[in-house]
């Protein structure tokens, strides 16, 4: 439902029903600064993306007290069930060395996949889905598909290869219009919080591409599985839109992140929201603009539009210092 890159020789182009918007992981090109020119003319050519990970039969992972950290491999996971009366999906997964970043913790583009599985995989277990994106038999009825507004995530803690996470995720109402989805992961070991996040989802019409009302005769058939609730993130500010020419970051392409922070710094918060579509072959230019940065963090503000400047997102991210809070030492 949101849309994501991948590459035809050297443009980069974009490919729709990915997860993620912003990829944090993978050497890339920044501007130091830019001048109006550079941001109409100047095209960047992005080297690939790569992640390193290292077989662990090669690499020493030690927790704090020094002794090697065992594997879970006991738990398993499944394909989900119904619990606390069929109102909450709840699934297990297991981290797998393909969704870990260079530094041996789960990608935020993984976790990302994690959350949008456990949200289709609960819309069919409810017995509701009429397509392979979560639109329910009366929307399909009506030529209309699911699309995200709003997405918000908040990580406590990275999982580790061989990691079980359990995710809960529930449906309620959001305005006149909206269909609210949040998730709770927890380590599945200890049941400690990892992550929380919620999404705000609206109906668009897959012909006109324009965002509909909230079809009643759909309402119906959500309503028996919705939760009266507030969203589990509560942050109700609004983005405002990033001015371009005070931008510290400009580039083509979707990440406006500078490497050495992504090198320092992990992510902890992110908040987007989704402004247009774009389409297969659009191109992309990505601002970002530092809002506070001290001892516990930095914050940045984003911008991804159209070449021609019409808005596709607004983001905000908040980074902490990598390693500041981690039981696994600096390999």
């Amino acid at each position: 439902m949101c849309s994501g890159a991948d590459r035809t020789g050297n443009k980069q182009q974009i490919k729709r029903h990915n997860t993620a918007l912003l990829k944090i992981n993978g050497d890339t090109v920044f501007l130091s600064s830019a001048t109006e020119s550079q941001r109409n003319k100047q095209k960047i050519t992005l080297p690939a993306q790569i992640n390193t990970v290292v077989a662990a039969s090669n690499t020493n992972l030690k927790v704090g007290n020094g002794k090697p950290r065992q594997l879970d491999m006991t738990a398993k996971p499944t394909d989900g069930r119904l619990v606390k009366d069929g109102l909450v999906f709840q699934q297990n997964f297991t981290i797998r060395s393909f969704d870990m970043s260079s530094n041996f913790k789960i990608s935020t583009e993984a976790l990302m996949n994690f959350l949008q599985e456990t949200a289709l995989n609960h819309v069919r277990s409810i017995r509701i889905l009429a397509d392979g994106f979560g639109s329910t038999r009366q929307m399909s009825k009506r030529n209309l598909i699911w699309v995200i507004s709003q997405l918000q995530i908040e990580v406590d803690c990275y999982s580790l290869w061989g990691d079980v996470i359990q995710i809960d995720t529930w449906m309620y109402a959001s305005g006149k219009n909206g269909l609210g989805r949040d998730w709770h992961v927890r380590d599945f070991k200890t049941g400690k919080t990892l992550t929380r996040a919620t999404g705000v989802y609206l109906m668009m019409d897959k012909t006109t591409r324009k965002v509909s009302r909230f079809i009643e005769e759909a309402r119906k058939e959500i309503n028996p599985f919705a939760i009266h609730c507030d969203p589990i993130i509560h942050n109700n500010g609004k983005l405002l839109k990033l001015d371009i020419k005070k931008a510290d970051q400009v580039r083509t392409g979707l990440i406006s992140v500078p490497h050495s922070v992504v090198e320092s710094h992990e992510l902890f918060a992110i908040t987007l929201e989704y402004r247009k579509e774009c389409n297969r072959g659009s191109v992309l230019q990505s601002f970002s603009r530092i809002i506070s940065n001290n001892n516990e963090g930095m914050e940045f503000d984003h911008l991804l539009c159209l070449e021609g400047g019409q808005e596709i997102m607004r983001g905000r991210t908040t980074w902490r210092p990598k390693y500041a809070d981690s039981s696994i030492e600096k390999v």
